[in-house]
């Protein structure tokens, strides 16, 4: 966190209260706007909020799945990095880390309403559906900036094991 004013703005993201699914997604969509507009959190924080909300436990977590959350994480950092080192103009509209910011939290929320109906979902099969969303989103990112050059193309070990 990098404010006072970070941490109090994101006490309302992926709150579930009452199992009202629509505002828990609502609020966590106005709080990623706001960070987006004035102190961005940056999507490692993000996806650390996910898990925490998703309750996956670095340390009761098969093998696979922790490799698979790191790697998520790597990717995330290394989006982060490569953003930070161009101009917020050369950010692609849509496909941009505020999207990807979405994309994460409404996955996490869906998770989250998939275990209440099914119960304990598989961990493996929630860290995978987390790497998968974010690859994707780099893909499309790359794919999108690539003429601007922001994201290079050389793969991060923590994650090439899995691709």
């Amino acid at each position: 966190m990098k404010s006072h004013m970070q941490a109090s703005l994101f006490n309302e993201y992926l709150l579930a209260e009452n199992a009202d699914w629509s505002i828990c997604l609502e609020k966590s969509f106005a709080v990623l706007r706001k960070s987006w507009e004035s102190e961005w959190v940056g999507l490692p924080y993000l996806l650390s909020r996910c898990v925490d909300f998703l309750h996956l436990s670095a340390t009761t977590l098969p093998s696979d799945a922790s490799q698979m959350l790191l790697a998520a994480k790597a990717i995330a950092e290394r989006i982060e990095f490569q953003c930070s080192q161009s101009s917020v103009e050369t950010e692609p509209k849509y496909h941009n880390r505020l999207h990807t910011a979405d994309v994460l939290t409404s996955l996490s929320v869906l998770i989250c309403i998939q275990s209440k109906i099914q119960g304990d979902l598989d961990k493996e099969w929630i860290a995978c559906a987390i790497l998968s969303a974010i690859a994707t989103i780099l893909t499309i990112l790359e794919r999108s900036i690539n003429s601007n050059q922001i994201l290079s193309r050389r793969p991060c070990s923590s994650y090439n094991r899995f691709f």
